[in-house]
């Protein structure tokens, strides 16, 4: 009887041997998402939230259908790179790309992992292909069209005239300097010259500002980059010292301090993307589905009325509507 039951025991911890070991040797095939952003701001949290909202709504859970891991450089490339080296190391099933320079960490260092992309303005510039159609395999994405042409159509109705812009922008960042370019040539086309001043980091962006000031612009134009909820502080604090307007392309930016802001609801854009994603983990090839961007979207005017009579400046009648 002893020996039996000695077998049996013996037979019971075998059991749990081969069991364990299957399960520790068996594929986790739950579909693996890694989002890496440059820097967290405003946009980044909400176009997080508008991801698990999509997914959601796509009958996708976390930690069933899908796990999502969220990680930020925090505006420092050397982490960039290694958070990105880490995707495609471990065989991530999508890298998801928040901000210009992840992007371009991902394009040269993980290109057997697909990958989306979003919040940049101009993944051309980046080297991501030539059209929306024609792009690097194994990479889609949406882009951000910042409305110049709306906004600056509405600065030329306000009253007194502003003939005199100013920027600031970062020279590291291509998607920025490409962005600053298209704002000097639509300027230009309404007989508005641009002055911009460069920052290279965060710690500049105040010297940068001052030195904007010092260039005596009648109106600043706040951009849109992953340093933009770092930027607009300063330049409202300057620009109200200055009582001279600020306008953004930034959503909700009208709520602290811009004169106008123009932008597509972020939340829209975000629910946009979200839908994206959803194909590419339902199956779908990223290599064969088009860029896409918000230039369609309808636009959200927003205007400051407290900060406009402040600094005694009359708002174009199509912002102000009754």
């Amino acid at each position: 009887m002893k020996k039996i039951k000695l077998l049996l025991l013996l037979g019971f911890f075998v059991s749990v041997v081969i069991l364990v070991g299957v399960s520790c040797g068996r594929k986790d095939d739950t579909y693996r998402i890694e989002l890496v952003t440059y820097i967290q701001n405003s946009y980044t949290q909400s176009f997080e939230e508008s991801l698990r909202e999509g997914l959601g709504a796509a009958g996708l859970v976390d930690g069933r259908d899908y796990k999502l891991r969220i990680r930020s450089a925090q505006g420092d490339m050397i982490t960039l790179t290694s958070l990105v080296d880490a995707a495609e190391n471990n065989r991530a099933n999508l890298l998801i790309l928040f901000q210009a320079q992840t992007l371009y960490a991902a394009i040269d260092r993980a290109p057997s992992v697909n990958k989306m992309f979003t919040l940049l303005q101009d993944p051309f510039v980046l080297g991501a292909g030539q059209t929306d159609a024609e792009h690097l395999p194994r990479l889609t994405g949406m882009y951000l069209v910042p409305p110049f042409e709306e906004l600056i159509g509405m600065i030329a109705e306000c009253r007194p005239s502003i003939y005199t812009l100013g920027t600031i922008y970062d020279p590291g960042n291509p998607d920025s300097v490409s962005k600053k370019d298209e704002l000097i040539r639509i300027a230009a086309t309404h007989q508005m010259q641009v002055k911009t001043v460069p920052y290279t980091s965060a710690n500049e962006i105040t010297t940068a500002t001052d030195a904007l000031m010092a260039e005596r612009p009648q109106g600043v134009i706040h951009l849109q980059d992953p340093a933009q909820d770092m930027t607009f502080p300063v330049l409202y604090q300057n620009a109200s010292r200055a009582k001279i307007p600020l306008f953004s392309v930034v959503y909700n930016m009208e709520k602290i301090g811009a004169t106008i802001a123009c932008s597509t609801d972020r939340r829209e854009i975000g629910l946009k993307f979200a839908d994206m994603v959803v194909r590419v983990i339902r199956g779908e090839d990223p290599s064969m589905i088009p860029f896409e961007n918000d230039r369609d979207l309808k636009k959200r005017i927003g205007y400051n009325r407290t900060v406009a009579t402040d600094i005694k400046l009359t708002l174009p009648v199509s912002v102000v509507k009754p």
